[in-house]
């Protein structure tokens, strides 16, 4: 299984520094680049790429249509490298389909470092391999302007959710949980790790919102090849949130696919109403003695105090975290162990029944709003990925890392 490599070191090396009066000049390889501050990880671009960025992101403001085919309708985000439109297929042979939304994802053309080589090569073998909780792939391609990905649309992230309903009822959360679980070990069977698990990379559907996906996969490390697990590198840098990588990822370990769910065991504790004590700690060092101390089992005994369905959910979790414990740095994790463990904590803590709290709500939102069912995108005909043979990108042949 080949995929698109980028070297993602050379994407966090710090962008040349540009003394106060010095004149802005766009750099030799022409986009924006990222540094990143020594002390605390964070990324930031410098003075001259966010000057760039401006200018490329004006130019593309004025783009209403894409390839004559995807006609952009609304803004619905910004990122670091791009914007994310809402768009419209204008060449479906389906009348009843015509005027429903998709999203897209844009970058500027000369962006050095191309963060949708990577989410559309893992959209297409997530499509290809009939994944149901990684977001479906439509189209990618590039115009003189820009680099641009079509794909599923999807509803409010796990991360805004949560803020929103602040009542969650901690059966809803076991129910959250597992369905993050199912998108992991997809992510897994194609080889990839994701190393950035956090509540607003995983997303509901827009017309099933009872439904959880998991996103954004810049940040990703190849850890199988045709099936083969990769020897690891001794040492690796710092990849991913603080607020929810391991202690591992903090020493300086490779990622692995046990990391990806102890990463999702902080988000559980986090839904289950106990603050991560290490919550808004910017430097690195500090986050990782304060995890150092409030070990997983000591945050789950605070779980166990919340109440009578979250002292059986701690009970379940501990087992996983028990587990995840002896898994080997770059083992494959047991996911029939760890979500036969959630179903008994959902049997033992439920009747049955599981009303997620925002379903009603942004099902009549989605009535209003046309969208795309998932049976819907088999219809989409494929239309190009020509960027994906630029020379830069052409060198490298797996996004290994």
């Amino acid at each position: 299984m080949d995929f698109i490599a980028r070297d993602r070191n050379r994407r966090l090396q710090a962008a040349a520094k540009n003394p106060p009066n010095e004149k802005l000049n766009t750099p030799k390889l022409g986009g924006p680049r990222l540094a990143t501050n020594a002390a605390s990880g964070t990324k930031f671009f410098s003075r001259e790429s966010r000057h760039i960025l401006d200018n490329r992101n004006k130019e593309l403001d004025n783009i209403k249509m894409i390839r004559n085919r995807w006609k952009i309708l609304n803004l619905v985000g910004t990122g670091g490298f791009g914007k994310v439109y809402t768009v419209d297929d204008t060449h479906i042979k389906e009348t009843s389909l015509r005027k429903r939304m998709l999203a897209c994802k844009i970058e500027p053309i000369d962006q050095e470092q191309s963060l949708l080589a990577i989410e559309s090569t893992v959209l297409k073998q997530a499509k290809q391999t009939k994944k149901t909780r990684i977001p479906l792939f439509v189209d990618v391609g590039k115009t003189p302007q820009m680099k641009y990905l079509i794909m599923q649309f999807l509803g409010p992230s796990l991360a805004q959710l949560m803020r929103r309903y602040k009542s969650v009822s901690p059966v809803s959360v076991l129910e959250i949980i597992k369905q993050c679980t199912i998108g992991i070990s997809e992510l897994h069977e194609l080889g990839i790790v994701h190393r950035d698990i956090k509540p607003s990379n995983f997303c509901v559907g827009y017309t099933d919102p009872d439904r959880v996906y998991i996103i954004d996969f810049g940040l990703c490390r190849q850890f199988k090849i045709n099936g083969e697990i990769r020897p690891l590198k001794h040492r690796d840098g710092f990849k991913g949130t603080s607020r929810y990588v391991t202690l591992d990822i903090h020493g300086g370990k490779v990622s692995g696919p046990a990391d990806d769910v102890k990463s999702l065991l902080y988000m559980a504790i986090e839904f289950f109403g106990v603050n991560l004590p290490w919550a808004g700690v910017k430097e690195k060092k500090l986050v990782y003695d304060i995890k150092t101390k409030y070990t997983t089992k000591k945050l789950l005994s605070k779980v166990e105090k919340k109440g009578k369905v979250e002292k059986i959910a701690a009970k379940y979790l501990n087992n996983i975290n028990n587990y995840l414990e002896e898994v080997k740095n770059n083992e494959e994790v047991n996911y029939k162990f760890i979500i036969s463990q959630l179903d008994m904590a959902l049997a033992d803590s439920s009747n049955g029944i599981i009303n997620l709290e925002w379903v009603d709500e942004l099902s009549k939102t989605a009535k209003k709003n046309k969208c795309y069912t998932v049976d819907d995108y088999s219809k989409f005909e494929h239309d190009s990925d020509d960027f994906l043979m630029d020379r830069k990108v052409k060198k490298k042949k797996s996004i290994r890392r």
